[in-house]
């Protein structure tokens, strides 16, 4: 008895732990995601520090500005690139949630995310966000 009750319990464990395709990847969906919007609130602080920097080494109110605007064209890169990493997780979130062509959606989203860590700033680390990897470039 205490057999087919162990076999039961390892049968009902076994369907119930087994995730579908669909499954993994709507739950690496949702980790990429938080592992994006924690990172966010980081790239702003240093954004935002190296405006309050240059503001303060300005001696002119046409030096801050010139500072202002080397410092927004020197992140636009970025923040065009982080755009584009969030509409391609939505459009991964979205085929996994309408049966669309996840596989493609998830080869666009590994592309925005090599984009992304090919602009992103040197003096932070690099968010990883697994399953994403980018090859490591080829050094001569």
């Amino acid at each position: 008895m205490k057999r087919i009750f162990f076999l039961i319990l390892l049968l009902l464990s076994t369907i119930s732990c087994g995730l579908s395709q669909r499954q993994v990847h709507a739950q690496a969906a949702n980790d990429i995601a938080v592992a994006a919007n924690g990172a966010l609130p980081i790239l702003l602080e240093r954004y935002e520090l190296a405006g309050d920097k240059a503001i303060a080494k300005a001696n002119t109110e046409a030096e801050a500005e010139a500072a202002i605007a080397q410092i927004k064209a020197d992140w636009k890169p970025v923040w065009d690139a982080w755009e584009t990493l969030r509409i391609t997780q939505d459009a991964w979130a979205t085929a996994l949630k309408d049966d669309g062509d996840t596989a493609a959606t998830l080869k666009a989203l590994g592309e925005a995310y090599c984009g992304l860590t090919a602009v992103w700033p040197k003096h932070i680390p690099v968010m990883p966000l697994d399953p994403l990897q980018c090859e490591a470039p080829v050094t001569p």
